[in-house]
């Protein structure tokens, strides 16, 4: 399982910082039997090929099993049930089974053991504010929560490139057969968004933006603790101070 969890935490992801209280989380009971009726369970008799990557995630993110649901819906989706290592299940639809290789798969489904290993799904719900501002604070934690998550399924996958190539397929909801993926060039995409100016939509948004994410992991890459859980030798570019005041700055 993950050593070092204060290294795979972003400091932004924590609800006092917005003065938020965590919660016990939501009951998944309900979903669980709706799951039995209506999705497929993952195991190595119906999925020979995805049952491997749920053992080598499982191994890498929580140090536990955990169960994985397939439901039918043409978009890479994926979510997570569950508030601890011990209760977590994943859900992903078919559209992201049939579009992900094997480690893009890791990266998403170790994205997803994240939020259970941190306890995102104790975090409020924007349903729960009571009034605007405290659904923009709501908000704003939320998209924090998805680079500790992010960091997470970087770790499940060990493949940089994996990573990136899941965060682009679901961007674009497009297979390998009509995407190039030239990180660089879709990162050009920050400087349109810098030339368009803020965004309302930005500040309504669960997610930070997809070129936010990948920002957010190649300095994570250049950073001390990656360096520190890699066992890197040398001089990393980043304080993890650095690191996270630049994420801040990008995801604010």
């Amino acid at each position: 399982m993950l050593k070092n969890k204060k290294d795979f935490h972003f400091s932004g992801d924590d609800p006092s910082r917005f003065g938020l209280k965590i919660g016990k989380g939501r009951d998944g009971s309900e979903m669980k039997k709706k799951l039995l009726t209506t999705a497929v369970k993952v195991i190595p008799e119906l999925f020979p090929a995805l049952s491997p990557v749920m053992l080598s995630v499982s191994r890498i993110v929580t140090g536990k099993p955990f169960e994985l649901f397939v439901f039918s819906d043409a978009a890479p989706k994926a979510y997570c049930m569950g508030n601890s290592s011990e209760e977590a299940t994943v859900l992903v639809s078919s559209g992201l089974i049939e579009r992900f290789g094997p480690q893009e798969m890791a990266f998403v489904l170790g994205h997803e053991l994240g939020h259970a290993l941190f306890s995102h799904n104790s975090y409020p719900t924007p349903d729960e504010a009571d009034g605007p501002l405290e659904t923009l604070r709501i908000l704003a934690l939320w998209r924090a929560r998805e680079i500790t998550a992010d960091r997470a399924g970087l770790a499940a996958t060990g493949d940089t490139g994996a990573a990136f190539r899941a965060m682009m397929k679901i961007a674009s909801g497009l297979s390998d057969k009509f995407i190039r993926f030239d990180v660089i060039a879709f990162l050009d995409q920050v400087k349109d968004l810098e030339k368009a100016g803020p965004s309302s939509s930005f500040f309504l948004s669960t997610h930070p933006f997809i070129t936010a994410r990948i920002r957010a992991l190649l300095w994570f890459q250049m950073s001390e603790p990656w360096y520190r859980i890699k066992h890197i030798r040398g001089n990393p570019t980043l304080t993890k101070e650095q690191l996270e005041r630049k994420i801040q700055k990008e995801i604010k």
